[in-house]
C-alpha cells in the first residue's frame, strides 16, 4: 500500500494544470487602459497572479488561479470598485507548487 501511495504522489506532482476559475478583469483594445488597470490590481492584491494576453486586436487581463468559485468571489469583492464589470470565468488554472 505504501508503494502504491508513493507512486500516486509522484504522478500527482507532475500535474501542473486543472480546471478552475479566474477573474476576467478586462477585455478590450486599449493598451494603456489595461496596463493602468493591471498596476492598480497588483497594488490592491499583490499576492494574486495576473495573466495578460493579446490576441489582435484585444487585450485580456485575468486574475488568479482559483479552484472554487467562492475563492474567486472573495478576491473579486476586494477589487470590484476598481473594475465594476469584472466577472468570474472558468479557465485552465496553474496548480501552485507545494
Amino acid at each position: 500500500v505504501a508503494v502504491l501511495m508513493d507512486s500516486v504522489a509522484s504522478v500527482n506532482k507532475g500535474i501542473k494544470y486543472a480546471q478552475g476559475y479566474r477573474i476576467l478583469a478586462y477585455n478590450g483594445s486599449e493598451r494603456q487602459t489595461v496596463m493602468n488597470l493591471r498596476k492598480a490590481i497588483i497594488a490592491r492584491v499583490p499576492e494574486q497572479k495576473d495573466y495578460l494576453t493579446y490576441q489582435q486586436p484585444n487585450f485580456r487581463l485575468k486574475i488568479g488561479d482559483y479552484f472554487s468559485r467562492m475563492e474567486a468571489q472573495q478576491v473579486l469583492n476586494q477589487i470590484s470598485d476598481l473594475i465594476p464589470n469584472a466577472h468570474i470565468v472558468q479557465d485552465q488554472i496553474n496548480i501552485p507548487k507545494q
